[in-house]
This record gives C-alpha cells, structure tokens and sequence, in this order.
C-alpha cells in the first residue's frame, strides 16, 4: 500500500440538515490548505481514508494514520446562553392534567467535543474519480435536559450525571478506531459536572419558575453504561443548599415489566432528550414518563419509569 498522507479540510457547501426520516446531514468539502489529497496514478491498489471532527489542531481529538483516535470528554463542562424556545406539554399534578406553555432558555454545550468519525476501507477510485463518500458518526454520548419548576422560582448551582459507584466512566480519554465506538474508556472518570454558576464565564446562577425554565446539554464517552446512572441537582434557597437525585433505572414496580430493577442503558453515539423536568421547591417531581415516582432529599434511593 502506498504510505499515508493527511490533509485538513473544511465545510465549503451544506447539502441539507436532515428531515424528520433522514436524520444526517450533508455538505462537500474543500481542502484548507494550499494542497490537498491526490491520487497515486502509479499505484492500482484501494486506499483507505479516516476522519475526525474537528480539527485535531484543537488538541481534543488525534488520528494516527492507521485510523486510531484518541479524545477527551472533560469532567466540568461549559455552558453558553443562547436562544430562547417554548414547548407547549401536558403532565400531571395531584392526579390532574395540566396544559403549560413553558419559555426555556437554552444554554448551548461546547460543540468542539461532539465528536465523529469516519472511515472509508478498501476505496477503490474509477478512473478521475473525485468524489470520497465519508459518513461521520458520533463519538459521544448526549444528555439534554429541560427544566422547570411546578411552584416556587428555584436558583439551580450545580447539575451532576454520574456513577454512584464508579463502575460506568462518564468523562475522561477515550480510544478506538475511526468508524467505530470504543468498547470502554478505562482511563476515564465516573462523573460530569455543570457549574451553573459559571454560564457564559460569569453569569450567575440561572433561576427557574413555572413558565420560564431552562435547557442544557451535556457530552459523555459514548460507552453504554452497565449500572444506573444518576442525575442530581443543586440548588439555592436564600444561604441553604439543597441537593436532589433520580437514577436512572427501571422501578421495582409491575409496570416495568421484565425490566423491573434493571438500570436504562443509554446506547453510546445516541442523544437523549429528557424533557419536562418539574423541580418543585419543597419535593422535586420528574415527568418524562407515564408513571413517575417522586425526587427526594438527602440518601434515599430513587427510581423512575422509562
């Protein structure tokens, strides 16, 4: 095989940003730099090409010319402020069924660790064939969050996804293969943290109430966890501090079926979207399910339906 070349390259036209039933988007490419990849018109092999986003001069992700990649998923992540956005649902207090229409704010997650890949094996060109099909998959893991309050206004510090026990890694390095997903992430940490004091670098912490909330995305290593993993909030009260969890696992109940007890497994390269999160003052609710149980304060386990 001939020796391996890399070249930096660029978005120079967007095709489309996906429908409803075809979920990718697509865009040509331009080499960056003075001089991109060129055939070997000596050679009458295949080649094999592999991609990273973004450029590894941002220093989050490497490609070797074997196609091994490597990134980091850090541990506390930075949110920015954004756009506003308003969702009209339906959930249930005290057994009613109630219509709110809910202004969110959304605080957008660092772009530069949505990771993907590509790779393309055996490529065997026609004659001045010009065009390289490369299909770029995530190398992570999203959470996004949308949250309110049912009562009070709430001033939120802190939000945590995490491993109550560390055997699932959250945050951290990573390997695998362009065009893969990595099977663990061994030098990794158990925990991401968001400090909602530190918005925009500055801003203070965000408050919520019944009709304005708040949504935000989080990045994790895209490798399926194996136990339950919890989410937890902090928030403010005048001087007191008070911090609430869910994990994230199949109730006990009958309802959940031959799931019963077992922990959500959250697919690696998927986003998940947990929407509706009713944060009361006094006891914190979540409905993102048909049947919910209730959030509680102190070292009480917790358990949802999905």
């Amino acid at each position: 095989a001939n020796p391996a070349h890399a070249a930096d390259y660029r978005i120079s036209t967007v095709l489309s940003t996906g429908t409803a039933t075809d979920h990718q988007s697509k865009a040509k490419v331009v080499n960056a730099d003075a001089n991109g990849l060129m055939y070997d018109d000596s050679y009458k092999g295949s080649y094999d090409f592999y991609a990273i986003y973004p450029n590894h001069s941002e220093g989050r992700i490497t490609l070797t010319e074997a196609g091994a990649v490597s990134a980091t998923i850090p541990a506390t992540q930075t949110l920015k402020s954004g756009a506003s956005k308003e969702e009209s649902k339906k959930y249930t207090i005290d057994g009613e069924t109630v219509t709110k229409t809910i202004k969110y704010t959304v605080y957008d997650p660092d772009m530069q660790f949505a990771f993907m890949t590509a790779a393309l094996k055996e490529f065997a060109p026609k004659d001045e064939q010009q065009t390289i099909p490369l299909t770029f998959t995530p190398a992570f893991t999203a959470f996004e969050f949308n949250v309110s309050s049912q009562d009070d206004e709430i001033e939120l510090t802190k939000f945590e996804i995490l491993s109550p026990d560390n055997s699932d890694k959250l945050a951290g390095t990573f390997n695998m293969t362009a065009g893969t997903l990595p099977t663990s992430a061994p030098n990794a940490t158990s925990s991401v943290t968001v400090d909602m004091t530190k918005i925009d670098g500055t801003n203070p912490a965000p408050k919520i109430d019944q009709t304005n909330g708040l949504t935000f995305t989080v990045f994790t290593v895209p490798v399926e966890n194996t136990k339950p993993l919890r989410i937890k909030f902090t928030s403010k009260d005048g001087d007191a501090t008070k911090t609430s969890y869910l994990d994230l696992k199949y109730s006990n109940n009958e309802a959940a079926g031959t799931n019963a007890g077992d922990p959500v497994k959250f697919l690696a390269g998927h986003k998940y979207r947990i929407h509706m999160l009713k944060l009361p003052s006094s006891q914190w609710k979540i409905t993102i399910a048909p049947v919910f149980e209730e959030w509680v304060d102190a070292n009480e386990e917790v358990v949802i339906y999905i």
